[in-house]
């Protein structure tokens, strides 16, 4: 493996992944956001009731909004999560249970329309999910639903990790949340495959929210190009030799006609 993969790879791949690629080391089980608390900022929230609901200041006048969307089964919780994809910061989120789909719904339209422009709801629709995904159709709202499987959720998971790696990400001192991501981990099926979920005795509906709705905002993230004008090369410090392979290609092209 050439040493430029592997310097490339170092950037790209969260450490645990690097580690286990490309320095042989065997990664157990465990916790899987080690470095999360440095995305945390300003004072810690607190919330009287059980439901929780939190925007951020001017929340009405943000633009390029994604939310990520987990809806709670049983006990669980659902938990809407939103995002700036201008700022990749956590903007606002709403948290409840023991309402049923169509209440769950009506609470997500609400939340969409607290922001300036919302772009697109990423929310599970796995198993029961699929019932609403096809009630979402009779409304306004701009949706995707994503099916977990075992690789889906890897990839945003690792996505969401190594934004975490790189400090790209900005997240509320919320303590439901922090007490989740500390709670997550990893660990392995009889047959070797990586799982993702709470420990024994936690919850992920937060989690779940934060992962989709940053692979949402992944999603719609501008891409940049790297553009140099000539004037930029007269002042780098290049050599002739830089440039003498792609000279010897082009003007070998050239005569060719």
């Amino acid at each position: 493996v050439s040493p430029d993969v592997i310097a490339r790879n170092k950037k790209n791949l969260p450490s645990r992944l690097f580690e286990q690629y490309y320095l042989a080391a065997f990664v157990d089980s465990g916790e899987i956001f080690p470095c999360f608390r440095d995305a945390i900022e300003g004072d810690q929230l607190h919330f009287e009731m059980e439901s929780q609901l939190w925007l951020m200041p001017e929340a009405d006048k943000l633009e390029d909004i994604v939310i990520g969307a987990d809806w709670g089964k049983k006990e669980d919780y659902a938990v809407f999560t939103a995002w700036s994809v201008k700022q990749r910061r956590m903007v606002g989120f709403m948290r409840f249970r023991g309402v049923d789909y169509i209440s769950a719904i009506k609470n997500l339209l609400w939340f969409g329309q607290q922001f300036s422009r919302l772009l697109q709801v990423w929310h599970d629709k796995t198993g029961l999910g699929e019932v609403i995904d096809d009630a979402l159709s009779n409304t306004e709202l701009p949706y995707e639903g994503v099916v977990f499987t075992n690789k889906s959720k890897s990839t945003m998971v690792n996505t969401m990790m190594l934004a975490f790696q790189r400090k790209d990400i900005h997240l509320p001192n919320w303590p439901d949340m922090i007490e989740e991501l500390d709670a997550y981990e990893c660990s392995f099926s009889e047959i070797g495959n990586m799982k993702y979920a709470a420990g024994d005795g936690f919850h992920d509906d937060i989690v779940s929210s934060m992962f989709l709705g940053w692979a949402a905002l992944e999603e719609f993230a501008p891409s940049t190009i790297e553009v140099i004008s000539l004037d930029d090369l007269e002042n780098m410090d290049l050599k002739a030799t830089d440039f003498k392979a792609a000279d010897e290609d082009f003007y070998s092209w050239l005569g060719k006609g």
